[in-house]
Formats: structure tokens, C-alpha cells, sequence
């Protein structure tokens, strides 16, 4: 049975769970992560939501606020997250998968260099992980 076309799955999914996890990050010669707590919805093929990140390692970042889009298709997931106060100038591209319980998504990210002119790094990347909270 395809879950997505069940009607109570569906239900259980449109509704607003909370997610925890870490994105790691590889840039040139910098490595830190952010640690995610966020509220998504899962309806039909899109994933929404926000949440806050908070630094941990490198420089210090007070929590900021984030936006998160994206899409599903059966367990492949892909979205975007901007942070609200526009602190990297590109969203943080994301694609993974959720596993079948629908708890845990798993994946990699990427963003792109925030000053391509004053700096010319190659940006960031590193895998995610991000787990349902039970509600």
C-alpha cells in the first residue's frame, strides 16, 4: 500500500511534529554544526516548516530562525532552509532519505560560498540527520 495515498497516514503526517537533529559542516578548513529542533508538516509530497539552529563549535551564533520548503517522493526528501535573518545569503540545499517509520531522515547538505568575490572558499557541506520527536 502506498502510505502517501492512505487518508489516516496522511492525516497523521499533515500533522505538525516536532524534529531534532545536527548538520555537520565541511568548509575548506573549518568544521562545526548546527544543532536543529524545528516543527514540520508532511502534506501530500511537501515538507514545511521552522525551527531554530544553534552553533556549536566555530564561531558563536545565538540561535537563529529558520524556514525550511521542500519536497518528498515515497522515501527520498528534498528541501531548502533559509535563515531568516538572511545570515548566509543562499539557502542550505538538502536531499536524504526518510526511513520507513518515518522518524529519522537522513541525508547531505550544501550551501554555497556567502562572498564568492571577497573570499572564493567553495562553500559548505556535510550530512544531516534529523529525528522525529515523539508527540
Amino acid at each position: 500500500m502506498d502510505v502517501l495515498s492512505d487518508p489516516a497516514h496522511a492525516a497523521e503526517l499533515a500533522r505538525e511534529h516536532h524534529w531534532e537533529g545536527v548538520f555537520e559542516l565541511n568548509a575548506d578548513d573549518d568544521r562545526f554544526s548546527f544543532n536543529i529542533i524545528a516543527r514540520l508538516i508532511f502534506q501530500g509530497g511537501l515538507i514545511e516548516g521552522a525551527g531554530n539552529a544553534s552553533l556549536v563549535g566555530g564561531a558563536t551564533l545565538a540561535a537563529p530562525a529558520f524556514t525550511l520548503s521542500g519536497e518528498r517522493a515515497g522515501d527520498h526528501i528534498a528541501f531548502r532552509f533559509w535563515f531568516d535573518e538572511d545570515l548566509m545569503g543562499h539557502p542550505f540545499e538538502c536531499s536524504g532519505v526518510l526511513d520507513a517509520q518515518e522518524r529519522v531522515m537522513d541525508g547531505n547538505w550544501a550551501y554555497h560560498c556567502v562572498d564568492p568575490e571577497g573570499c572564493g572558499c567553495s562553500g559548505g557541506w556535510g550530512p544531516f540527520r534529523l529525528e522525529r520527536v515523539l508527540d
